[in-house]
């Protein structure tokens, strides 16, 4: 079983979403993969690095524990 940290263990989270039209290829791209670790990703390289561009929209969330 995998255990995780509880929420009240963290300040507020923020989760961002930013969407990026694929160039074709993309599929193929060698840059991350399911061992690349997140910790201080840095997501202008990556989109530099596989031909992204710019993002073409995004969103955020905060996420906190209940007080």
């Amino acid at each position: 079983m995998i255990s995780f940290p509880s929420l009240v263990d963290f300040a507020t989270i923020r989760y961002i979403f930013l969407l990026f039209e694929q160039p074709r290829g993309f599929n193929s791209q060698k840059v991350v993969n399911a061992t690349t670790p997140i910790q201080n990703f840095d997501i202008a390289a990556f989109a530099s690095a596989v031909g992204l561009g710019d993002p073409i929209a995004g969103s955020f969330m905060l996420v906190a524990p209940d007080t």
